[in-house]
């Protein structure tokens, strides 16, 4: 049960940054490194923190251009 608690805290947090200020996409990476590392004890240097970084920032885009039109 504290898995799911911390996961679901990890990913909060990841949205809430992301959703509340346009963070650089570093930052965002960071903060995706930080909620595998310590929710999963896992290092992951294979590239795909970057690419689910980059994806989020494109789904953020484009809920935002619906939003405003």
């Amino acid at each position: 049960f504290s898995f799911l608690l911390t996961f679901h805290q990890c990913l909060f947090y990841v949205i809430f940054n992301l959703i509340s200020a346009l963070v650089p996409i570093e930052e965002l990476e960071n903060l995706l490194y930080e909620c595998m590392l310590l929710t999963f004890n896992t290092e992951i240097e294979d590239g795909s923190i970057e690419q689910v970084a980059e994806q989020l920032f494109v789904i953020h885009e484009e809920y935002l251009l619906r939003q405003s039109s």
